[in-house]
Parts: structure tokens; sequence; C-alpha cells
């Protein structure tokens, strides 16, 4: 069996008690302090991340605001280059109807009618100033042109506007044709 005596004072003994709990309370207090200067070294370093991050996310929005900016100047000009486009295909659709009048007015007519004036409007309809020698030739071009096998359907109305005999033998007359 082991004894131990103790010979020092009792008032030494809680003195160390004592000592010990501070000694103890001490280590603790320097335990958390370390933890808070590492908790607080880790959230200014997610901090400084987050900041970068958001320059970061900051500098790509402006990037693509840059980008729908110039997209939106390239939509402006092929908006307006499609109106104009459109404008081109509306005047050509007049325009080749112009031509088909024009043409089928030439085909239709014969080798003795001679035409002083054809005046084609935007919307296709025609005035003609002709001379001619006979009557026949005259009666068949109005026949021809208001016949829709032969106009292709395309002139709707024939209207002999004047018709008049000169002193040369020559019939003058006027026709307006009108499309469809």
């Amino acid at each position: 069996m082991n004894m131990s005596l103790n010979l020092l004072p009792k008032s030494h003994l809680e003195d160390q008690k004592k000592l010990s709990f501070v000694y103890l309370i001490n280590k603790i207090s320097i335990g958390l302090l370390i933890l808070l200067v590492f908790l607080t070294a880790g959230m200014l370093v997610m901090r400084i991340l987050q900041k970068l991050e958001f320059e970061k996310s900051a500098d790509i929005v402006k990037l693509a605001e840059a980008k729908v900016n110039s997209l939106q100047t390239k939509e402006a000009s092929l908006v307006l280059l499609k109106q104009k486009l459109d404008t081109i295909n509306q005047l050509s659709t007049v325009d080749a109807k112009r031509k088909a009048i024009f043409s089928l007015i030439i085909f239709l007519s014969s080798s003795d009618i001679s035409f002083t004036d054809i005046n084609i409007g935007r919307d296709g309809s025609a005035v003609i100033s002709a001379a001619s020698s006979s009557l026949v030739s005259i009666d068949q071009l109005i026949n021809n042109l208001s016949s829709k096998e032969k106009n292709a359907g395309v002139i709707n109305k024939v209207v002999l506007d004047g018709l008049s005999l000169g002193k040369d033998s020559i019939y003058r007359f006027s026709l307006k044709v009108y499309p469809k």
C-alpha cells in the first residue's frame, strides 16, 4: 500500500488548484482566440474571393451589354435593309406588271400601226396614242387586247378613247388599257 503524506499547508493546495484553473481558462481563451483569428482570416479570404468573382461577373456583363448594343445596331441596319428590299420588291412587281402590259401591247399590234405615245402608269394602266392606215388593224388590236386568251389575263378592259381620220387618210386613235 502506498500512502502519501502531504506536508504542505492546505492553503498552498488551494492556491495550486486556483492556479491550475486559471491556466486552464487561459489555454481555452488562447485556443478560442486562435480559432477566432482563423475564422476571421477565412472570412476575409472568402470576401476577397467574392469581390474578385463579382468583378469578373461585372466584366462579363459589360461585355455582354457591349455585344447586345452592337447587335442592336446591326439589327437596326438589317431592319432598314429589309424595308428597302421590300420596297424594291414592290417596285419590281409593279415594274414587271408595267413591262408585261407594254410588251403585250407591242406584241399584239400589227405592223401597220405606229405608236406615237405609250404612257403606262404606276398601277399598270396604259394610255396609247397611235396611228394606222387601216381600221381593220385598229379593230384587231382592240380585240386582241380585250381577248382573255390573247392577253394572258393581264388586261381587264380596253377603251377606245378617240378616233379621227386625217387629211392624209391616216387614222389616229387613243386607247386606254386597264390591267387586272
